[in-house]
């Protein structure tokens, strides 16, 4: 079984080639983004402060654990911009070394981003934040630059400033590379 995280900064594309990865190889895909916003959202929420992104992600590795636990893939769509998201996920594949881990991190231009955010968020202003937000928030900045240094043998850099169509064979075709058997159900 493969654990395939795609993750770079806001506005590279990494739910649309979750989303689409998902779909093609009928994984399960797990969004910080989505879990996030449903805890936002709950009803069970109440007055007081809540790092729902944080319990975001606390959800997000403790489902990816139990489908890695019952052998099955699983896709994860988030940055992997931050030390601990890769401290949780090293803790994962040392339990579960068995593990075909899949690390893709999907990077273009902080204009091509930027570009991408303000398109977003015309089109579901409800659903994303405006762009000056991912200018302004110090700690999104830190994704930045966590990203920019990153340095990991395992994972695969993409180049996302072109069409979502070629970065997604891109990605596609590494994901195959790895595990020939998905190529055959897609």
């Amino acid at each position: 079984m493969a654990l395939i995280a795609i993750g770079g900064f806001p506005g590279a594309g990494k739910t649309t080639i979750c989303r689409r990865l998902s779909r093609a190889f009928n994984l399960p895909c797990l969004s910080s983004d989505t879990i996030g916003r449903t805890i936002d959202g709950s009803r069970g929420i109440k007055d007081g402060e809540v790092d729902t992104y944080r319990i975001a992600y606390d959800v997000l590795f403790r489902l990816c654990e139990e489908f890695v636990e019952s052998g099955a893939s699983v896709v994860l769509d988030m940055s992997l911009g931050w030390e601990f998201h890769w401290r949780q996920l090293d803790a994962i594949l040392k339990r579960h070394p068995q593990t075909l881990f899949l690390p893709v991190i999907l990077r273009c231009s902080h204009a091509k981003c930027k570009e991408r955010l303000e398109a977003r968020h015309r089109a579901m202003p409800g659903m994303y934040a405006p762009p000056a937000y991912f200018r302004d928030e110090r700690k999104v900045r830190e994704i930045w630059e966590y990203l920019q240094d990153l340095s990991r043998p395992e994972v695969r850099y993409v180049d996302a400033s072109g069409d979502v169509e070629h970065v997604y064979e891109k990605v596609k075709q590494y994901v195959i590379s790895r595990m020939p058997k998905l190529g055959r159900s897609s």
